[in-house]
């Protein structure tokens, strides 16, 4: 265990969190802050830049993206198991499922899933294995996931970044407030370019 802690403490910090994402996707209770929040305090431990951090955010994305679409090919190949033409699993058929899929991807599935990556409140695995299990189209389910990687984990490193002493005094609400306002900037900027 401690040749472990002695690789990862002289492993650079770009592929700390590309792998460290990238497993923390896998491993579904191990939480994104424990990959984040160290890297962002060992950033500013080294006198990194603001713009540093924002660019370690989309590193870390491309690591949480590539587990959550292994996580999305298994479960869309589970699935295609589970429901053949005539075979129903825990009462639900395919027919259901198809339908579920119309409702889903007919009513904004690029921003639940933008959404629920952002604000870290579902676990990613949990996502990535709904998103292929309801054959969300890949383009959607990869924009969405790496947008609302990209801020999660921003949030996270800014914390590290910061310093917890900082954070500390704001509430739990308070500091969802911070967070849902973040993603309400970014989805009016990305609104506003697509008018």
């Amino acid at each position: 265990m401690h040749a472990l802690i002695d690789y990862l403490a002289k492993l650079p910090v770009e592929w700390f969190v590309m792998i460290g994402a990238f497993v923390q996707e896998l491993i579904s209770p191990l939480p994104s802050f424990v990959v984040f929040v160290p890297a962002g305090a060992s950033l500013a431990a080294h006198g990194q830049s603001w713009g540093y951090l924002v660019l370690i955010a989309f590193v870390a994305a491309i690591g949480r993206v590539a587990a959550a679409l292994l996580l999305y090919w298994l479960s869309e190949s589970l699935r295609a198991h589970l429901y053949t033409k005539r075979r129903r699993w825990m009462g639900i058929s395919r027919h259901d499922i198809k339908r579920l899929e119309k409702h889903f991807t007919a009513r904004g599935s690029w921003w639940a899933i933008f959404t629920l990556w952002a604000v870290p409140v579902v676990p990613g695995l949990v996502i990535s294995l709904a998103g292929g299990f309801m054959r969300v189209p890949l383009a959607i389910f990869i924009s969405a996931t790496y947008v609302g990687a990209v801020i999660n984990a921003l949030m996270y490193l800014i914390i590290g970044y910061v310093g917890l002493e900082v954070i500390a005094p704001l509430g739990d609400a308070e500091f969802v407030l911070i967070g849902a306002l973040c993603v309400l900037i970014i989805a009016a900027v990305i609104i506003k370019r697509r008018k």
